[in-house]
């Protein structure tokens, strides 16, 4: 890129935290068109070109949230909440659904989100009689925090057509009462399924709000890319990101994982299926390695083999792998995979149990991370009461990941929490709970490989480091303006750091 043109959008003043002597950038449409002093930065600037003063504060590559469910997150975003807060017993997820149906017309869906079985007072989760007694006219489905379960009323679940007949799917499991085998509203690991046969109640109205709302928290956050990890990511969803992404209601540039089972819809290799202009990417093949029905699924072999059959065709893989079995499992199809083709980037998602036993089979494999260490801010506490210590010792090993130098990358798995990188990396160097008590703290890092983790690490995992992850000229204008320098703060208070700008390619979308 010559420097015969004007930029058309000029930052200076601007602090780097790598750097000692560059303090301005210079952004000529969407690309990064000069970094350097204000000096050399007039002599790019013209008539035309816009100044921002950025007083000092600091600038940093724009954060890249490596795994999330945009749709769910936008979903519930216009759901009732019936977490904890708010719903700390079945009784008051009862009575929050029985005053949210009295607003909805006849027959339209009560949809609630956010309970969590663990937490509530019974211990259970609710099923089809609970709902059936606050809602018996409108069908109702009530979503797990974590996404992996779904309760349904008995007219929710007639109008999508379970029976005592009904067949588990391959992967999720239907919850039944005893005798009649009739379900009883608890469905596991189905939320795709049951989503993609909700398809004809979808209000587009709802979908449009939930995305603005959406779209807003993530720009306010700085997150300038996001990956959809969605398992039931097929042409469809594709498609609909396509206009999402065409109508500007979806700042951020966004890749889309594709579940497994849909990959020969993509007829062309994904990188010619990428849409680059509008923002849009093809990522890896999502897996899920689960161990819902009590073993392995698929098993070691299943997985090895659809590995290497998925990276014949020149797809990245990305295999959800929570549990140590489930990584350990991972971990050997990667390594095996990646004996035929050495230089394949495979990921494993979460890694949630870094026991010490399974990291040096994660290093050997080659494949990269993407875990969540935002969950051990959120749910540290439970942690500490239901795990055992060396489980608690080794969650989300962001430490041990570093020290073993596998790339890795941080998602915020939202809407199991709400994105929000700079609390994910103040967790990172602190490893404290919401209570402020510490969880694992031999995983501790510095913040500024937290900071690289969201950034270029992200970027790395999904082939874009290219052109996102850092300050760089030639590189897409993704960048974000924080109020002050995490570094220099040291162990900074999550309230201390703010997003004052959010820039995507090299457009200002966000300004607090």
């Amino acid at each position: 890129m010559s420097l015969n043109y004007k930029a058309d959008i000029v930052f200076r003043n601007v602090s780097f935290i790598h750097s000692g002597w560059a303090n301005s950038i210079a952004v000529k449409g969407s690309k990064i068109y000069l970094v350097g002093t204000d000096a050399e930065t007039r002599d790019v600037t013209g008539c035309d070109t816009k100044i921002v003063d950025c007083q000092d504060m600091v600038m940093i590559p724009g954060f890249h949230d490596a795994h999330l469910h945009i749709l769910r997150l936008s979903a519930n975003l216009t759901k009732l909440y019936c977490g904890p807060e708010r719903a700390p017993t079945i009784t008051d997820i009862k009575e929050l659904l029985e005053l949210e149906a009295r607003k909805t017309p006849q027959g339209g869906w009560v949809k609630g989100w956010g309970y969590d079985h663990e937490l509530l007072l019974e211990k259970r989760h609710p099923n089809r009689v609970d709902l059936d007694q606050a809602v018996p006219n409108h069908p109702v489905r009530l979503d797990h925090v974590s996404g992996h379960a779904t309760v349904m009323n008995t007219m929710a679940m007639n109008k999508l057509g379970f029976s005592e007949y009904s067949i588990d799917p391959p992967k999720g499991v239907i919850d039944r009462e005893e005798g009649s085998g009739f379900p009883s509203g608890l469905f596991l690991e189905m939320g795709e399924y049951i989503g993609k046969s909700m398809i004809p109640y979808r209000d587009q109205l709802e979908l449009q709000e939930g995305i603005i709302l959406a779209n807003q928290w993530l720009i306010s956050r700085g997150i300038t890319a996001i990956q959809d990890a969605g398992i039931g990511n097929d042409l469809e969803r594709w498609n609909l990101f396509k206009r999402l992404k065409t109508s500007g209601l979806l700042d951020p540039q966004v890749t889309m994982m594709v579940g497994y089972d849909y990959c020969d819809e993509f007829s062309c290799p994904p990188i010619a299926t990428n849409h680059h202009k509008m923002g849009l990417y093809v990522g890896p093949a999502k897996i899920m390695l689960s161990l819902t029905t009590g073993s392995l699924v698929p098993d070691q072999k299943s997985l090895t083999d659809t590995i290497i059959r998925l990276q014949s065709k020149g797809w990245q893989v990305a295999v959800h792998a929570v549990e140590q079995e489930a990584i350990e499992c991972a971990a050997t199809a990667i390594c095996l995979a990646r004996k035929i083709k050495p230089g394949a980037r495979h990921r494993i998602e979460h890694c949630s149990e870094g026991d010490p036993t399974v990291i040096p089979l994660v290093d050997k494999s080659g494949a990269i991370v993407v875990t969540n260490p935002g969950f051990v801010w959120h749910f540290g506490d439970r942690y500490r009461s239901t795990l055992g210590s060396n489980i608690v010792s080794n969650i989300y090993p962001t430490g041990s990941l570093e020290n073993w130098k596998i790339p890795w990358a941080i998602g915020s798995d939202a809407p199991m929490i709400m994105p929000d990188p700079i609390l994910d990396i103040y967790t990172c160097a602190t490893r404290v709970s919401k209570s402020g008590n510490p969880v694992g703290k031999e995983q501790a890092i510095p913040i500024s490989q937290g900071i690289k983790a969201y950034t270029y690490g992200a970027a790395y995992s999904c082939f874009q480091e290219g052109q996102l992850g850092s300050i760089e000229r030639g590189k897409f204008a993704d960048l974000v303006l924080l109020s002050r320098d995490p570094i220099g703060l040291g162990y900074y208070s999550p309230t201390d750091v703010n997003v004052e700008m959010t820039v995507i390619r090299g457009r200002v979308v966000y300004e607090n």
